[in-house]
């Protein structure tokens, strides 16, 4: 046996170590019994280029063996009778889909945080970790996210959707009472729109966590912060442990702001409360601050309270992320007084613009004005651009320059997180917001109660709830037809009836508009990172004159003359279009 270097021996110890801080506090939970097969393999890693074969290997295995299990299945059921004797087998294997595309996220995390943990475990110099650090971007944000994007999404549950609900199904339409049929259709076609939708949530999700994770400690590598890298470690790991359920339930923060989500019995009021709650917690920020600055008021003293200055830098992201999680927790709150009004599914379904102009619109962008913008640029004028830089001529060199690029480097690492918490709520709360819409266009309230349980179940952590909220577990479906009766909701307000889907003058459209964006924001990217090249600059203006032109036909699909089924895909374009501008914005 080759003997190890004490390199290598270093590297073994600290994977060791990065498994134990992943399932630390040894709770019992769902995660320990799912399937062993999506736990990641360290065993006889000694470089990163061994890492990365274990990742491609790892997750080839992973879809492999969900592709040979649809095989199977479509073996078995390849009949429309087949399919209506075992409907279960087809639900079935949907659920399955959700859960192993799940703990394949999850699975790349980690591996994105052993990746990084050899890294800084390792003896390369300061420029050769930075460099390093690409083969996240490379190998898991790239490589693995998209593997997971084109085979499952793209790949099998395409591949499903052609099978049974336009082919044995459809092909069976004028051999069954059509009643039956279009039952059968329904059902099956609305559980492969939730497994989709599911699948492109959690691979959006942890695609945007592990772009995050890379860049975020690729800027900490290049001004050779280690201690923050370390940090950004370890909240990547209780990232990882909540996704898995060991985490404790507890939010760690000391934002001196009471985040309770507080009672309302109407949408008028709730309103109200939001506005008021959430500007209240940013005050309590900003009076902080007030007071940090009347207290360190000159070089000497900040450079005596360096520390202090950091430490509030790091509150300001903690406390960003509360209160953001608190306006997700009101969210919650908003879309519960809807489902239990006594409104008609087609009203509940007009109520959420109401929710969106509140949460996702007003909400969000108190944060984003007052502490992003405001708090921040005051932080950075009053020290760096303002005590720090007034000090140049009276102090030495080394110690200004030093100070000024801690308070640079701080306020950045601020300014970044902030809005990267912003940005990812914000899309967060728009997913909500679709999905509740397209539950409640089809008429279909119980799924939009599953919605909504699962979108507070997410947040519910984040902040306390008060016991006099009114929260219940039964919706209210009084003045409420069924889902039959209240589905597709056409100009009149009538119900749809309409056997034909979506047409494919509408697909077209939708899907033009989607790869025009898709390549918009590929240019974006490119521009981004080369912007004194000549040819990307006239690409851009190009793209960004006909973006109107876009957006303008798109819009001129009425919402109210959809089908079900064009509504629901007309929705999903919007949402992944919605999504890539938002990761292009961060």
């Amino acid at each position: 046996m080759k003997e190890r270097t004490m390199k290598e021996i270093a590297v073994l110890l600290s994977l060791t170590l990065f498994l134990s801080l992943v399932a630390y506090g040894n709770q019992i939970s769902a995660a320990e019994s799912a399937d062993s097969s999506f736990n990641v393999d360290l065993e006889g890693i000694t470089s990163l280029d061994e890492l990365e074969d274990r990742i491609e290997e790892h997750l080839d295995n992973a879809i492999s063996s969900l592709s040979s299990r649809w095989e199977a299945l479509s073996t078995e059921i390849d009949t429309y009778e087949k399919y209506v004797d075992h409907p279960e087998k087809v639900s079935d294997f949907y659920q399955t889909i959700e859960l192993e595309t799940e703990q394949m996220c999850i699975m790349l995390c980690e591996y994105s945080a052993a990746y990084a943990r050899m890294i800084l475990d390792s003896d390369m110099s300061a420029d050769d970790k930075y460099n390093a650090a690409d083969g996240i971007n490379d190998c898991l944000y790239d490589d693995a996210c998209d593997e997971i994007q084109d085979e499952i999404y793209d790949g099998i549950l395409e591949d499903m959707y052609d099978y049974f609900y336009e082919g044995i199904l459809d092909d069976a339409q004028d051999d069954m009472d059509y009643s039956d049929w279009y039952d059968i259709c329904s059902k099956e076609y609305d559980q492969w729109y939730d497994t989709s939708s599911e699948v492109y949530s959690l691979y959006y999700d942890a695609s945007s966590d592990i772009y995050s994770f890379y860049y975020d400690l690729s800027s900490e590598l290049y001004s050779q912060d280690f201690d923050r890298a370390e940090k950004l470690y370890e909240r990547f790991l209780q990232k990882i442990a909540k996704a898995k359920g060991l985490d404790n339930g507890e939010t760690v923060s000391d934002a001196t702001f009471d985040t309770t989500v507080r009672t309302a019995s109407t949408i008028e009021e709730l309103e109200s409360v939001v506005d008021a709650h959430v500007s209240e917690c940013v005050q309590a920020l900003r009076d902080e601050w007030d007071a940090l600055a009347a207290d360190i008021d000159t070089f000497d003293e900040y450079r005596n309270n360096a520390d202090a200055i950091k430490e509030y830098h790091i509150h300001i992201e903690d406390s960003a992320s509360q209160i953001l999680t608190l306006i997700c927790n009101y969210g919650a709150s908003y879309a519960e007084l809807i489902l239990q009004s006594d409104s008609s599914n087609k009203d509940k379904y007009k109520d959420f613009e109401d929710f969106k102009d509140c949460i996702y619109e007003d909400a969000c962008e108190i944060v984003k004005d007052e502490i992003y913008e405001d708090l921040l640029t005051d932080v950075k004028d009053y020290y760096y651009e303002g005590i720090i830089e007034d000090a140049e001529d009276n102090v030495e060199y080394s110690d200004w320059s030093d100070a000024r690029g801690d308070a640079y480097g701080w306020w950045s690492d601020a300014r970044g997180e902030v809005y990267g918490d912003w940005s990812e709520i914000r899309g967060d709360l728009y997913s909500f917001y679709t999905d509740m819409r397209s539950e409640l266009y089809s008429g279909d309230s119980e799924g939009a109660s599953d919605e909504l349980q699962s979108f507070r179940d997410k947040f519910s952590e984040g902040a306390e709830v008060s016991n006099e909220t009114p929260v219940s577990d039964e919706i209210s479906t009084e003045g409420e037809t069924s889902a039959e009766n209240d589905g597709g909701i056409n100009a009149n307000g009538e119900a749809e009836t309409s056997t034909d889907g979506i047409r494919s003058e509408f697909k077209e459209a939708m899907d033009s508009y989607e790869s025009f964006y898709t390549k918009y924001c590929e240019i974006m990217k490119q521009y981004a990172d080369n912007p004194t090249d000549l040819t990307l600059l006239s690409k851009y203006s190009e793209m960004l004159s006909k973006a109107e032109e876009m957006d303008k036909a798109f819009e001129d699909w009425d919402e109210d003359d959809l089908t079900n089924e064009e509504l629901k895909y007309y929705l999903e374009v919007n949402n992944r279009v919605m999504q890539m501008m938002v990761d292009i914005a961060g």
